[in-house]
């Protein structure tokens, strides 16, 4: 009959062994994104003062969430992003407001995200441009 020592040794040895195995297969599984730049509509005190500029906000869709909790990795909240204010006289976006998830603050990212907002003046899909700019590690 093995001993209570033994018997916590053999645990802590099995736990280990869990652990390395989790953190293979949260190797294999990496997060795939969608992002979507669409415009805002101004709520309570999001009042936009000048017409040649619209509010815009970035959504990021995380496509593999399932898949990614069962392996063990932290799912980020994609809920609430960043309000950006696109001006139509620079074409160009001019800052960020507020709060919440930024998917990318690379000033080359926005100079594209820019020039997709002039031709695409009622948003789209973004994740071309934005995982460009995204480093390899990045969360969210």
């Amino acid at each position: 009959m093995a001993t209570v020592k033994e018997l916590e040794a053999q645990l802590a040895e099995a736990r280990a062994l869990e652990e390395e195995e989790r953190s293979r297969l949260a190797a294999l599984v990496k997060p795939v994104w969608k992002f979507y730049l669409q415009k805002y509509t101004p709520k309570g005190y999001d009042v936009v003062y000048d017409d040649t500029c619209t509010l815009y906000t970035m959504a990021g869709e995380l496509q593999n969430e399932t898949e990614l909790k069962e392996v063990g990795h932290y799912v980020h909240s994609t809920r609430g992003s960043m309000q950006y204010i696109y001006n139509e006289l620079s074409a160009h976006f001019v800052m960020a407001v507020g709060g919440g998830t930024i998917y990318t603050s690379e000033q080359g990212a926005w100079d594209e995200l820019s020039e997709f907002i002039t031709e695409h003046p009622e948003g789209g899909e973004v994740t071309e441009i934005v995982n460009k700019y995204r480093t390899p590690n990045q969360r969210y």
